[in-house]
């Protein structure tokens, strides 16, 4: 299985800035550089987390995303020839989260060559943000460092079509940053797991954990920004793979505002979010 499309398939099913907080984590480390001890945990200012959408009744899927952090902008896109049934993911709705578990995959059910749509331009910024394909991930990220966008600012994506079909005049609102005070580097799934924040008077704040190993879990959650709080209820970690000394798997967790819009070309379905700064790191569990 190409891990890039799985975790595009579990952005499918409900979180759709899973891709977000992995793909931009490097260039938020330095942000904050803080690490916190005693824990293993890690945190940096980052992107936001997922927002739990879906775009029904299309068989395939993409995700792109603009990534602002502290006005800078990085994009990354992907599609997939694959939903959460043919890579034998569960999913379920917990309160305010969408929950996708997806094992260890029987094959390589959606290998092939990297899915193109072509030219992939995000406007709205100090300059258009292009994002290029990689062959080698089968994703698309935008290697320009000066772009930026302001909050409030109106980005539009577009795509000079491929395998996945041109579409144009697609837009997300920049959301405003929000400040995440606490470092949340080990979380009990014996308990409900509360978020607070400040700032973000409106639209949304994506919480989302991903953990990694042999297969890979999201938790997608989305509360109303204004509320400056969010609870994880403590059912949504029932199934979730332990982050102890006992366990190989990368955990991580994304907290920040969000704004998405979903649309299809042709038979994808696709997510497009625009996210501000928030707080990204890595937890352990007791």
């Amino acid at each position: 299985m190409n891990w890039f499309k799985l975790l595009g398939v579990v952005v499918a099913a409900g979180a759709s800035v899973a891709v977000g907080a992995c793909s931009s984590s490097s260039d938020n480390n330095s942000s904050d550089g803080g690490t916190t001890g005693g824990d293993g945990g890690t945190t940096a200012d980052g992107g936001g987390g997922g927002d739990g959408g879906t775009t029904s009744g299309a068989p395939y899927s993409g995700q792109i995303l603009l990534a602002v952090t502290k006005g800078k902008a990085a994009g990354s896109a992907s599609f997939q020839k694959a939903s959460a049934d043919t890579v034998h993911c569960q999913t379920s709705e917990s309160g305010p989260c969408h929950v996708t578990i997806c094992p260890d995959s029987q094959g390589d059910e959606d290998g092939g060559a990297p899915l193109s749509a072509g030219t992939i331009t995000i406007a709205g910024g100090s300059a258009p943000l292009k994002l290029e394909l990689s062959d080698v991930s089968a994703v698309y990220q935008s290697s320009q460092t000066d772009v930026t966008f302001t909050a409030g600012a109106t980005a539009t994506v577009s795509a000079t079509g491929g395998d996945v079909p041109a579409f144009d005049g697609k837009t997300a609102k920049v959301p405003a940053d929000i400040t995440v005070g606490t470092d949340y580097a080990t979380i009990d799934y014996t308990k409900d797991m509360t978020v607070t924040w400040t700032g973000g008077t409106d639209g949304k704040v994506g919480v989302t954990l991903v953990a990694a190993d042999t297969s890979i879990a999201t938790i997608a959650c989305t509360f109303d920004a204004s509320a400056g709080t969010g609870t994880i209820p403590k059912a949504a970690f029932a199934s979730f793979p332990k982050c102890d000394d006992a366990s190989t798997a990368i955990c991580t967790y994304s907290i920040g505002p969000i704004a998405t819009t979903q649309f299809t070309a042709g038979d994808y379905g696709i997510t497009f979010t625009a996210t501000g700064n928030g707080k990204i790191g890595t937890y352990t569990t007791p």
